[in-house]
């Protein structure tokens, strides 16, 4: 009996060791994340993105341009108007390629300056949904979500973080955590937000800003 409670032993703990070592094959074979860069470098807007980032119409309140540093939105009228630009690919570094974004993470350098309530971040939704979520962040320390659903939005939450340091540039990071939308103010979690989808609906990103300023964005990185 302890011959054959011994041999069992040894056949469980090759089992395990057999799986292990496998688990541990596939995740050394998992491809690396790829990253993107956009300095804004330019005073082209067409060569930004490949043209995908497009001036407004021109009876929209909002105008889009570069300086050679940062990608500059303006809204000189409509205090209560919205505008969001999406980003639905890259060629990533050392691919010469069209890589779809469906699942990817961003961040973004971003300085406001708006006269009474406005923002300017990172919007996110999924394909399935008629609805996205509209993170931004002011000049006073200040954020503002904006939930769109069908044609219309509104403003959800409203509220001040420590990590969001007024007057001066601040880093906002967007991730997709399972059935969360989760958004970053200087690597510090702000806010987390339902997607009301399902896990493997693939997701979009883009950028955003509301209410009349000046909006300024930078150096930003796109990782998938």
């Amino acid at each position: 009996m302890q011959t054959w409670a011994g041999l069992t032993r040894l056949l469980v703990f090759v089992s395990i060791s057999l799986f292990g070592f496998a688990a541990w094959g596939l995740t050394l074979l998992e491809p690396d994340r790829q990253v993107y860069l956009e300095t804004f470098d330019t005073t082209e807007l067409e060569t930004v993105l490949e043209g995908q980032i497009m001036s407004p119409g021109r009876h929209s309140p909002w105008s889009i341009s570069v300086d050679g540093a940062n990608l500059v939105w303006r809204n000189t009228s409509k205090k209560t108007n919205s505008q969001h630009q999406s980003i639905d690919w890259v060629r990533f570094e050392d691919n010469k390629e069209i890589t779809r974004l469906n699942e990817a993470s961003l961040s973004v350098t971003v300085l406001p300056r708006r006269f009474n309530s406005g923002g300017a971040g990172i919007v996110a939704g999924t394909y399935r949904q008629r609805q996205n979520w509209r993170f931004n962040i002011d000049n006073e320390g200040g954020y503002h979500v904006l939930r769109q659903s069908g044609r219309g939005f509104a403003r959800v939450y409203k509220g001040e973080h420590p990590a969001i340091k007024p007057n001066t540039p601040n880093v906002i990071a967007f991730e997709r955590q399972g059935e969360e939308f989760v958004f970053f103010v200087n690597e510090q979690e702000i806010i987390r937000l339902p997607t009301n989808a399902r896990r493997s609906d693939p997701h979009w990103i883009g950028l955003t800003a509301f209410g009349i300023g000046t909006y300024k964005f930078a150096e930003m990185t796109i990782t998938q």
